[in-house]
């Protein structure tokens, strides 16, 4: 009679050459390292192999849905973490979990933030300093002032640019004032009255600017 008696049939006793008992494991390994293998028993000499995936999770630290666990078949548990790298210098680029903590959220943060529109901000990826571009408003006319006025369009603070023309007081209405296209300075230019008639005195009223004319008298005083 076999006086090995088996107890555990995943590990069951033989008899060996020297006629001493010895436990012979059943193998299951699977030469995944990223399942946990195990024999399960049925009943008496009915075994099977099952076999589970391995929690990394529970191996590693620091895991979250920006730090997620892996696993490699040949050597087993690892850390992956999510690249959010939009290869730009310019950006400050990190991943965060999502609200519910299940999906990754990357936020690129650029370097030079604006605050005003008309005086935005730019980055220069050579040395990584922010440089400021203001929003040239210039119309090419020189008789309007030019100028950048930061406005809410839409909700969002925008750069609207505003072109006022050249103001040009004279307090003669007969010596009026106008700019000049080609110098952008106030220039005068008389009102002229001259009606070609020798028969009339022509001038221009101050008060009003306009042009009167007076018939010249010829009386001569003589009877």
């Amino acid at each position: 009679p076999n006086a090995c008696i088996t107890t555990d049939y995943c590990s069951p006793m033989i008899c060996a050459a020297d006629k001493t008992c010895m436990r012979q494991p059943i193998s299951c390994d699977d030469r995944n390292k990223c399942t946990d293998d195990e024999c399960v028993v049925h009943g008496p000499w009915n075994t099977s192999c099952e076999y589970t995936l391995h929690n990394c999770s529970a191996d590693l630290s620091g895991i979250d849905a920006c730090h997620q666990a892996k696993c490699s078949q040949d050597t087993g548990c690892y850390r992956l973490d999510i690249s959010c790298d939009d290869n730009n210098v310019c950006t400050n680029d990190q991943c965060i979990p999502s609200s519910n903590g299940t999906q990754p959220v990357c936020e690129n943060t650029y370097l030079c933030p604006t605050t005003d529109p008309c005086a935005p901000q730019i980055c220069l990826p050579g040395n990584l300093t922010c440089a400021t571009v203001p929003v040239n408003c210039d119309d090419g006319n020189l008789c309007t002032q030019d100028a950048c006025a930061s406005v809410f369009l839409n909700g969002t603070l925008t750069a609207t640019c505003v072109h006022t023309l050249v103001t040009c007081d004279s307090d003669d209405l007969c010596q009026p004032a106008s700019c000049s296209p080609r110098t952008g300075l106030c220039v005068v230019e008389p009102v002229v009255c001259m009606d070609t008639s020798q028969c009339t005195i022509d001038s221009c009223n101050s008060a009003t600017g306009e042009c009167e004319h007076l018939l010249r008298s010829c009386d001569d005083s003589n009877p």
